[in-house]
C-alpha cells in the first residue's frame, strides 16, 4: 500500500499492510518537457519541491491542495485533488498525461488515453496486461450509457471510481481510471504531468459574508468572472485558529463576517487583473449578496491570508498531549503502541469520545436522555462536564427524544424496493442525537425507489 505525505484529514494510510513510503527517495524529476509543457516526476516529490524545480521553466504544475508544502504528487495522484485552483486547472485527473504502474503479479507498464489502434497492439501480446484493457474494455461497453446517465456532472468531483474516463468520449483513458483509486488498484511508479503556465499577476478579493450558507449563495455569482482560485472559510476553522495563535495579523486583515469567500484573480497585468476582480464586485453590490470586502494586490499579504487556509489541519491537529503543535501523520500503529499498557497517558478527549458510542447506547436503552440532557445543560454542571471530557467549552449536543434505530423500528420500511435494498448504516451522532438526519436520509431512499 503507497503512502503519501500523510496529510488527509487524519494523516491516515491504512491499518493492516506493507505501505510503501515514497517521500524519502523516490523524489525526483525525470524530465521536463517545456514545449509540450510535461514532465515525468517519482511518486514522492513534494507539489511545493516539484513547482520549485519547475520554475524556472515558467511553467507549474496546476492542481494545489491546502497542503502542497508537504503533500506528494502519488498522494494526490491516489486522493484526485484539487484545491482551490480547481476553477483553473481543475482536479489532478484533469492535468495526468500517462503513469507507469506496476501489478501484482510484477507486470510494469505505462497506460493513458488509448486509441482502437493502440488497444490492438496491446491485446496482441496475450499477457495480463491485456487481459486487463480487455476486462476493462468490455466493463465500459456494458456500462457505457449507465455511466454517461448517472455520473454526475460536477467539477470537483473526486469520489468512487473514475469509469468515465474510460468512456471513447474520453479516449478510453486507463491512467484517469487509476487516479482517485487510493493505491487499491496498482502502485504507481511514475507520473506523466500536464502542466500550465505560471500566472504573472495576481490579486487576492477577501469577501465577508454573515454565515457559511450566505457565502455558499454567493458563488454561483462569483463563478461567471473566472477566477483562478476561489475557497470558503468558516467561523469554525477562524475561531480553531485563533485558539492556537495562528496567521494572528492575518485573521485582522479579514473583513468583517463569520465566514469567507477568498476569491484569486490572475492574468499577464495587474491592471487587467484588478479589473476583472472589480468586475465580480461591482457584479455583487448589485445583487443581494452585498458582502464586506478585503481588497489585496500585496503578494506578502495575500499570502499571509492564503496561511489562514494551509493553516486548517494545524488548527484542528496535534502530537498527543500538545494542543499547541500540529503533527498529522502519527499512524494508529505508532499510537496503539505509545499508549499500550497505560492508557491514563491518553488525552480525556480520546476517552470521553471513545466511549461515546457505548455510553450513548446505555443512555437510549434506559431510556436517560432527558435527565442526561437536564445535568449536561446545567450551567455549572454543564462547564465540568466539558472539563472533564477534555473537549472544548462548547455546547454538548442533546440526546434525541427517540434514537434512530427505535424510530425506525416502530415505523416500518416503507420503500417500495423497486430499485432494490439498502443497508442504512447511522453513527452514534446521528443515531442517538441528531436522529432527524437520518429520518430525512430514509425518506430521500425510500422516495427513490429503495427499501
Amino acid at each position: 500500500m503507497s503512502r503519501g505525505g500523510g496529510t488527509s484529514l487524519a494523516g491516515q494510510c491504512t491499518n493492516t499492510a506493507v505501505v510503501i513510503d515514497w517521500s524519502k527517495y523516490c523524489t525526483a524529476v525525470e524530465s521536463v518537457d517545456v514545449a509540450a509543457r510535461t514532465c515525468v516526476v517519482q511518486p514522492g516529490i513534494v507539489l511545493e519541491a516539484l513547482n520549485g524545480e519547475l520554475a524556472p521553466t515558467g511553467l507549474r504544475y496546476g492542481p494545489e491542495p491546502a497542503t502542497h508544502a508537504n503533500c506528494t504528487i502519488g498522494g494526490m495522484i491516489g486522493n484526485n485533488s484539487c484545491g482551490a485552483t480547481a476553477q483553473r486547472t481543475g482536479k489532478v485527473v484533469d492535468n495526468i498525461r500517462r503513469l507507469e504502474v506496476l501489478l501484482p503479479n510484477g507486470v510494469r507498464f505505462w497506460c493513458g488515453k488509448t486509441t482502437d489502434e493502440r488497444y490492438a497492439e496491446i491485446e496482441r501480446h496475450g499477457d495480463l496486461r491485456s487481459a486487463v484493457y480487455r476486462q476493462l474494455r468490455a466493463l465500459r461497453d456494458e456500462y457505457a450509457d449507465e455511466v454517461r446517465r448517472r455520473y454526475p456532472d460536477i467539477p470537483r468531483r473526486v469520489s468512487g471510481y473514475n469509469l468515465d474516463s474510460l468512456l471513447p468520449e474520453h479516449g478510453f483513458d486507463v491512467a484517469g481510471l487509476l487516479v482517485g483509486s487510493e493505491s487499491a488498484l496498482v502502485t504507481i511508479l511514475r507520473a506523466e504531468l500536464e502542466l500550465v503556465p505560471v500566472i504573472k499577476e495576481r490579486v487576492l478579493v477577501v469577501l465577508g459574508f454573515p454565515s457559511i450558507d450566505k457565502a455558499a449563495d454567493a458563488v454561483p455569482a462569483v463563478l461567471p468572472h473566472e477566477p483562478i482560485a476561489l475557497e470558503g472559510i468558516d467561523s469554525r476553522l477562524i475561531h480553531d485558529q485563533q485558539l492556537k495563535h495562528i496567521n494572528a495579523r492575518a485573521l485582522h486583515e479579514l473583513p468583517e463576517g463569520n465566514a469567507f469567500l477568498m476569491v484569486q484573480f490572475g492574468g499577464d497585468t495587474l491592471a487587467e487583473v484588478e479589473k476583472a476582480a472589480h468586475e465580480m464586485l461591482a457584479g455583487l453590490d448589485e445583487s443581494e449578496h452585498g458582502p464586506t470586502v478585503a481588497f489585496l494586490d500585496d503578494p506578502a499579504h495575500e499570502e499571509e491570508l492564503w496561511q489562514v487556509r494551509e493553516a486548517g489541519l494545524g488548527a484542528t491537529a496535534h502530537v498527543p498531549d500538545k494542543p499547541d503543535t500540529f503533527e498529522a501523520t502519527y499512524n494508529a500503529e505508532f499510537l496503539s503502541h505509545h499508549y499500550a499498557k497505560r492508557q491514563w497517558r491518553r488525552p480525556r478527549s480520546d476517552l470521553s469520545m471513545g466511549w461515546l458510542p457505548a455510553i450513548a447506547q446505555l443512555v437510549g436503552r434506559l431510556r436517560l436522555g432527558s435527565v442526561v440532557n437536564a445535568v449536561t445543560h446545567a450551567p455549572l454542571l454543564s462547564r465540568a462536564a466539558v472539563a472533564l471530557a477534555g473537549v472544548e467549552n462548547r455546547e454538548i449536543p442533546k440526546f434525541a427524544a427517540e434514537p434512530l434505530h427505535r424510530w425506525f423500528s416502530r415505523r416500518g420500511a416503507r420503500g417500495s424496493g423497486s430499485r432494490g435494498t439498502v443497508l442504512l448504516w447511522p453513527d452514534t451522532f446521528t443515531n442517538f442525537l441528531h436522529p432527524h438526519v437520518g429520518q430525512a436520509a430514509i425518506d430521500v431512499l425510500e422516495d427513490a425507489g429503495w427499501r
